[in-house]
């Protein structure tokens, strides 16, 4: 059951006559499994081979509700006009008086004293021709920075407060299979393999249409073993076994190979153009949803490989196991966080007056080009290690009396440093 939030007032999820409803919710789980002993023509493997398979399926759709903040269409246009309030107690350092909200000119500050004086935008209105390019290049861009599609309110500082609902739905499936043989050569001698795949998606939507991210995983696992009796106290165990995790976490431009960074106008990003990178820079404006495709992508690929030998006997009173393992691990990681750059508009003090918490706005200084902060990564995208692990073990259970056994072990591990591969260098 999917029970309605009462402070949603999101039309997409609005009946023919006016009420609202609850925002679609799916889920359907479902598998089968399949086993017994292996029967074909010219083969009896009725006590001999034996199989076993399962498969699980998982699809999951539920409607997101999203409200945030964006700009109007005049304050992409630098009008701030309906910002402008009564004026604060006190003058700047000219003697004028301040006004609430009002939009300060950063390229007109001058020491005045001790403190910095700065001139009001006319009308706090920003002139067309001191908008930003980039700037302008976002608020125009398809998707990027859309109008508000419900009324909101307003805050004090004059911003828009939730005008903006958003009810696409966010999606999650897996495929799970698994299967397993075991097989008996003869009395002494058995044979298991195992084999199991997981395949996983998801759909988050994130703030705005077109801006959404994916995220693809594939985990696998098998194993293969094989025993061997020596006689009636003596087996032998020998296990491999292979375990591999992918992942490929990216936003909906980076899998469209859309360089969002170059049709922007923004330059100094080498690597933003790289196959596989593309996408859209990150702004963080004060008061509003964030622009952009966020960090990413993010694509790790592990592979394990595991030899196991163990030797298990009787001495009396002991029972005795005795092995070792190797272990050999790969790591290859893509992790391009801020590639595309991040911008961050977090605070007016581009735009306001000093000594007057109640001028500036973070939408204003992000229109005139004046970060708080900004940043980029330049390399180390990509990392590639290897790893080699040794362990031996003896393992006895030592029945001292018919009432008290004890349980005795030694394990030596011995890890490798973690190595990136050698380079090989092209004719």
């Amino acid at each position: 059951m999917q029970a309605r939030n009462l402070f949603d007032r999101n039309p997409s999820f609005q009946t023919s006559d006016g009420r609202f409803k609850a925002p679609p919710f799916n889920q359907n789980q479902f598998g089968l499994t399949l086993g017994g002993p292996v029967m074909a023509p010219h083969y009896k493997g009725k006590d001999r081979t034996f199989f076993f398979v399962n498969y699980e399926g998982y699809r999951l759709r539920r409607g997101n509700t999203t409200l945030t903040s964006v700009p109007t269409p005049a304050m992409k246009r630098g009008d701030f006009s309906s910002h402008l309030g009564a004026a604060l107690p006190g003058t700047d350092a000219a003697g004028q008086p301040v006004a609430r909200n009002a939009i300060y000119d950063a390229r007109t500050s001058r020491p005045v004293g001790n403190v910095f004086l700065r001139d009001p935008f006319p009308g706090n209105i920003i002139p067309a021709n001191r908008i930003d390019p980039i700037a302008r290049n976002v608020v125009n861009f398809p998707g990027l920075v859309p109008d508000p599609n419900i009324a909101g309110s307003r805050g004090a500082n004059g911003n828009p407060l939730q005008n903006y609902f958003d009810g696409r739905t966010r999606s999650s499936n897996y495929d799970l299979f698994s299967t397993r043989v075991d097989h008996q050569f003869s009395a002494k001698d058995t044979f298991l393999a195992r084999y199991s795949l997981t395949d996983s998606n998801a759909f988050a939507p994130n703030t705005f249409p077109g801006y959404g991210a994916l995220d693809n995983q594939r985990q696998m696992a098998s194993t293969v073993a094989y025993t061997h009796v020596f006689g009636p106290s003596t087996v032998n165990e020998f296990k491999f076994g292979y375990l591999r995790f992918a992942e490929y976490q990216a936003a909906e431009n980076t899998i469209a190979e859309r360089d969002v960074v170059k049709e922007l106008g923004l330059r100094g990003f080498t690597f933003a153009s790289t196959p596989g990178l593309k996408g859209a820079p990150n702004f963080s404006i004060g008061g509003f949803a964030t622009i952009g495709d966020g960090d990413g992508p993010y694509r790790p690929r592990n592979n394990t490989f595991q030899f196991i030998d163990q030797l298990s006997f009787n001495r009396g009173r002991h029972f005795l196991k005795v092995g070792g393992e190797i272990r050999r691990n790969r790591m290859a990681i893509t992790r391009a966080n801020t590639l595309r750059g991040a911008f961050d508009f977090g605070n007016t003090n581009w735009t306001g007056l000093q000594g007057f918490g109640n001028t500036g706005n973070t939408f204003a200084s992000f229109l005139l080009g004046l970060p708080r902060q900004k940043g980029r990564r330049v390399s180390g995208f990509f990392q590639d290690l290897r790893s080699t692990e040794y362990a031996g073990f003896i393992h006895d259970d030592w029945k001292v009396s018919p009432r008290l056994t004890l349980n005795l072990g030694l394990r030596y591990l011995l890890y490798s440093p973690r190595t990136k591969p050698p380079i090989v260098s092209q004719p």
